[in-house]
């Protein structure tokens, strides 16, 4: 007999504690938007709208899985990280208490569901310091000071052009 794996199929025999420590977890990945369920024998994951982002395991004392990050995440609760891709990095975790599902978890979480959806695939903007630097300066009546930075707040990003704050449309 071949049952298709559910997540209803992982549950039965599990420790009520680390059922509760897994309908916590999706209840806090449904706080991000909506997904899919790709379960197999060894784990659920859930998919985005691009890619999986999360996955889950129900063991004897903890729930295990990973959150695929756009950074290297260091916490007590991550036991390994190593980078998936170029923009990605795959993170493990283990829980085994509900107040591990706190909101920084919470937090990678929605990270993980961003990645889920692509968010990783989006270029980094390129500007090039020197000119983009020199454009705020002009731009916000600094011609005359030293340095200014491409960070400065008041400059926002248009076009891959960093204009003053004024000069911005709604």
């Amino acid at each position: 007999m071949n049952q298709e794996w559910t997540v209803e199929r992982h549950l039965p025999g599990k420790p009520p504690e680390v059922v509760a420590l897994y309908h916590r977890f999706i209840e806090l990945a449904q706080a991000c938007g909506p997904f899919t369920y790709a379960v197999s024998k060894s784990a659920i994951t859930l998919k985005g709208t691009r890619r999986g982002f999360a996955g889950a395991s129900l063991g004897k004392q903890a729930l295990s899985g990973y959150l695929d990050l756009p950074r290297r995440v260091e916490d007590p609760r991550i036991t390994r990280s190593s980078p998936y891709t170029k923009r990605l990095w795959v993170h493990h975790f283990r829980i085994d208490s509900l107040s591990h599902l706190d909101q920084h978890f919470a937090g990678w979480l929605g990270e993980a569901y961003r990645v889920g959806g692509g968010a990783h695939l989006d270029p980094p903007v390129k500007t090039r310091p020197d000119l983009s630097a020199a454009l705020c300066r002009l731009h916000s009546g600094a011609a005359t000071r030293q340095s200014v930075s491409v960070n400065q707040p008041t400059c926002i990003e248009r076009s891959n052009w960093l204009w003053p704050r004024s000069t911005r449309t709604s």
